[in-house]
């Protein structure tokens, strides 16, 4: 059952579903230039124009293009000419990579075939020679729903592969001086703590309108080092489902900068005025909330520490908004 599950899969996204080269000119020569290389994974639901569509109701200007081949891995994209071609047609800004779920999780088992690693150092080189100063992004893929359900023997659920993606792009990421957009872990958050947001369709691998608006929210974030804050673009989805999303998104990318390779790109300046005001109740069982003001929007971290001055543990580490803040801290656990 479960071989003829993953043949459907690739007969149904295979190789002979091309999206091809639709690099048409850039009119507006001051605009970020972008370039999607990848799969089904970021082709569905057209998530580029999801990106174009946040992007035009902020102060930014993109042009994006894309090459996608269905079923295809970054290996396959790495060979051909037409990739390079595309590659040097303009002096982009960003290029985004977006590889297999399984290839980033288990990429051992891939190493002969279709390897991850190879192919990622192919395309620095590539993109090295046409302009050294492009940024690389490895689009960090979600878990298939129901996990490595191929492998009866080794089978892994939905967070264990995630974690594995998670620690694997890391490591990658580094070795190769890319930045992250952390695609998948937003994701992951989503998962775990809103069960009526359906990020995947019926093929338990490809994303709903949902899946695809946040992972444009992921990258928007990622590209532009800024939170989305009630962007007026939400595709089809309802406004309080975009804004929750805007908010994981933003809070997914400034939570981890140094795991995403991403503190070269912000500027983590000292906040200069802040009140911290007096968290209630106080005292408290397991429960209280800590209150603050910010002059304006920075990068907070809020960390919890003895009476002997060891650090128990951290709170907030990403960006937040100008004003009054709060955060619910519960101590049930610790």
């Amino acid at each position: 059952m479960v071989l003829k599950i993953f043949i459907y899969t690739l007969i149904l996204f295979g190789g002979s579903n091309i999206f091809g080269h639709t690099h048409q000119g850039l009119k507006d020569t001051s605009a970020t230039k972008i370039l999607f290389l990848g799969n089904s994974f970021t082709g569905w639901n057209d998530m580029p124009v999801m990106l174009e569509e946040l992007t035009k109701n902020s102060s930014h200007k993109i042009y994006v293009d894309k090459y996608l081949k269905y079923g295809g891995s970054l290996y396959e994209l790495s060979q051909l000419d037409t990739v390079k071609n595309i590659i040097n047609s303009l002096k982009w800004d960003y290029i985004i990579l977006q590889g297999s779920p399984y290839r980033y999780a288990y990429p051992e088992e891939f190493n002969t075939t279709y390897p991850i690693m190879t192919a990622l150092e192919y395309f620095n080189e590539m993109i090295e020679e046409n302009n050294p100063h492009a940024e690389i992004i490895l689009f960090m893929p979600w878990a298939y729903k129901d996990g490595k359900f191929w492998d009866e023997e080794e089978p892994d659920d939905y967070s264990q592969m995630q974690l594995k993606i998670y620690k694997n792009i890391i490591l990658m990421a580094k070795k190769l001086d890319n930045k992250i957009a952390p695609v998948g872990w937003a994701w992951n958050k989503i998962v775990f703590i809103d069960e009526e947001i359906e990020l995947f369709i019926r093929d338990l691998t490809h994303p709903t309108i949902e899946g695809s608006y946040l992972t444009a929210c992921v990258i928007y974030v990622t590209i532009f080092n800024e939170e989305l804050i009630a962007n007026p673009y939400i595709s089809e989805i309802s406004k309080n489902s975009a804004e929750f999303l805007q908010s994981v998104a933003s809070k997914t990318v400034f939570g981890e900068l140094e795991n995403w390779n991403l503190l070269t790109n912000i500027s983590v300046d000292r906040l200069d005025s802040f009140t911290l005001n007096q968290n209630y109740p106080n005292p408290f069982n397991s429960q209280t909330i800590i209150s603050f003001t910010l002059t304006e929007s920075k990068l907070v971290k809020l960390e919890i520490f003895n009476c002997l001055g060891e650090k128990i543990t951290s709170l907030i580490d990403y960006k937040m908004n100008k004003g009054l803040n709060s955060y619910i801290f519960d101590a049930i656990n610790l």
